[in-house]
């Protein structure tokens, strides 16, 4: 028999965690909830990977992690304290423990500047340092991620897109934070690039312990960099659980048809994809009852009036369905490649 998720914060254990968070915006229809009631939390060293299709609300969520978007209601904790309503003071001290990579390196970084004022931005803004100090330690934070502090006198607009990647995140390390938010951070990228930059990211969490708010729509990045996996569908939470468990054993039908949509290898699996029909609806006019139910492919009467609620199973797994583990993909990730 499953259980109601409990929403109370497990302070003990998270060191970041967002409880019954929601998100709401004026348009000049109405509201849109573009979060509404999550929780989950992320672990000290561990990367939680926030996925499902554009529109879902998970970069929402993410900025909303940083303060960048107030939350509509909801709480946001940071080693046992909560961090909702900080004061200016506080949320530049918040910010340094908590910072962001962001999707699209070409835009992230201001072309006209220097990689060693890039760098040494956020050092600037909280610490006294001389002009040598900030030098060197920009450096030593380019060298870090792979490039050469000989780089430092060269502009963001001179490097490619994995080069100005790598330098963004050394932007975001500079302040040496616990958690690093990064928002489809090889999307943009070739696929290459896309390898380098993701062992980049492994050998940081490594070396520095750091943990990992992970946005993406890949769920092979997904599934190679994370611990758990948080699926949202129209800004509610539908499944969240260990990532193997996830991946190899979807109990939600969306999740089953994200897994389905991952390019297969064979002809046989590409045969046998769930397609779900027609595109999320409006946040602003939700279907009643289940959200996902016009396009699912098992969903039944009471799908159509009643609301799922968040379930833990026996198993463990954290599920929003009536009919949970009745839609399987056909498609298998090869542990063997899995770091």
């Amino acid at each position: 028999m499953s259980n109601p998720i409990s929403s109370q914060p497990d302070l003990n254990s998270a060191l970041l965690k967002a409880v019954d968070l929601s998100i709401t915006f004026r348009v000049p229809t109405g509201s849109l909830k573009a979060v509404d009631n999550v929780s989950f939390q992320v672990k000290a060293g561990e990367t939680v990977a926030i996925v499902g299709e554009s529109g879902s609300g998970k970069t929402t969520l993410a900025l909303s992690l940083m303060r960048t978007n107030p939350p509509s209601s909801g709480s946001i904790y940071f080693e046992n304290q909560d961090v909702t309503n900080l004061s200016e003071k506080a949320l530049k001290d918040f910010r340094k423990k908590v910072q962001m990579v962001f999707q699209d390196p070409y835009s992230s970084l201001d072309p006209r500047m220097t990689v060693a004022k890039v760098i040494g931005e956020p050092l600037r803004a909280h610490h006294k340092l001389s002009k040598s100090e900030l030098r060197e330690q920009a450096g030593k934070l380019l060298e870090a991620v792979g490039l050469s502090a000989d780089l430092l006198d060269r502009r963001a607009s001179q490097f490619s897109g994995g080069q100005r990647q790598r330098i963004a995140i050394a932007r975001a390390l500079a302040l040496n934070p616990q958690v690093l938010i990064a928002d489809e951070p090889v999307s943009a990228l070739d696929v290459s690039t896309q390898a380098q930059i993701v062992n980049l990211l492994q050998r940081i969490q490594e070396e520095r312990n750091i943990s990992y708010v992970l946005v993406s729509h890949d769920l092979r990045l997904v599934y190679h960099l994370a611990t758990r996996v948080v699926v949202m569908y129209l800004g509610r939470v539908v499944e969240e659980g260990v990532c193997d468990d996830v991946v190899s054993n979807p109990q939600h039908p969306y999740t089953a048809a994200l897994l389905s949509a991952v390019p297969a290898l064979d002809e046989a699996s590409r045969k046998e994809r769930i397609v779900l029909n027609g595109a999320p609806p409006s946040p602003i006019a939700r279907p009643t009852g289940c959200s996902f139910h016009p396009r699912c492919p098992i969903a039944r009467e009471q799908c159509k009036t009643q609301t799922p609620e968040l379930q833990q199973l026996p198993n463990g797994r954290n599920v929003a369905c009536f009919f949970p583990g009745e839609l399987q993909p056909h498609i298998e990730f090869s542990t063997s490649t899995k770091e």
